[in-house]
This record gives structure tokens, sequence and C-alpha cells, in this order.
């Protein structure tokens, strides 16, 4: 948190705290989240059918700021740590899309805002490498995390999905 930001919180193993110059490597999730892939299957089916709702939720964010999901009125979780609100279902899936990013945290609770008021400029303006590239750049930061590892190691380090990894620790 703060004027310098290091840090942002995204999906890397679970969620996580990654160096902000990690966001352009990520990019390539964010995209098939935008597209419901790689994502919960009830977010995704969630997601297809409340398209208006999450864009209301995003405009908000917009209009008023940071905002945790317990800002909509009248959302209320189902009970229970999954039993999501709509609301909070809109931002978790605009979270994973990184159409919003954590501005802050109260207590366990996040709030929501859009990357360009939370991240560096010169992080957000960076080349966005291909998935690939992407891909490979998050294998050796895996390596370089873990020393030793298996494959299986080195894929589930960012939560790689395996269709995509074919060949990849091979080229580096």
């Amino acid at each position: 948190a703060g004027r310098r930001r290091l840090l942002f919180e995204y999906w890397a193993h679970e969620a996580s705290l990654l160096p902000v110059e990690t966001w352009p490597l990520m990019q390539w999730r964010m995209q098939r989240a935008r597209n419901n892939t790689g994502i919960y299957k009830g977010l995704a089916r969630w997601a297809a059918h409340n398209k208006a709702f999450t864009g209301e939720i995003l405009d908000r964010v917009k209009a008023d700021g940071p905002l945790p999901a317990s800002a909509i009125e009248g959302h209320k979780g189902k009970g229970g740590w999954w039993g999501w609100s709509d609301a909070k279902a809109a931002f978790e899936w605009l979270f994973w899309a990184g159409l919003l990013t954590t501005h802050s945290r109260r207590g366990f609770e996040r709030l929501y805002d859009l990357p360009e008021r939370v991240l560096p400029k010169a992080v957000l303006e960076a080349p966005v490498p291909a998935p690939a590239d992407a891909q490979r750049e998050l294998v050796r930061h895996a390596a370089r995390a873990l020393g030793i590892a298996t494959y299986t190691d080195l894929r589930d380090y960012f939560r790689l999905p395996v269709d995509s990894m074919k060949g990849r620790i091979e080229e580096l």
C-alpha cells in the first residue's frame, strides 16, 4: 500500500502478493478470465449471465473509488466462506479479469479499485508479452524461487495450465 506500491494481489499460486513488475506477465490470464476461461466454473457461469450487473459494479468503482463488496446495498452473502453475494461475485470476476485490483484491505476484506489508480504508470504501460513468452518467464520465476523442482512443481508455482505448458520448460 502507499504511494510507492511494490506489490499487487492476484491469482498466482492462489491469491498472492506479486511484485508489480509481474503485472504484464499475468495479462494472458486476465484475458482468459474476461473470456470466462481458466476461472472457477461457477463464477464463469455466473458472470456469463450477469454482465450488466458486473458492468454496474465496475461503473460504481470508477465513480466512487475503492470499495469493498460489502458496500453494495442489498447484497448479503449466502453464508459460509464461498457463499458470495452477487456483488462479491461481480467484484471477484472483475478482479480475476484484471479490470479491478486490490487497493487495500480492511482486516481480511479487500477494497477494490481500478488498476490505473493503484499501480505505477510504468507497469501499466509496460509491453505485454505474448502468452507463451509470459508463461516462459513465469516458469523462470518459479525455478528461481524453488531452486530444485519437478516439472509439476514449476508448472504449479503459478498454476499454469497443463495445455499451455507443452515445451515451455524445454524452451528454457
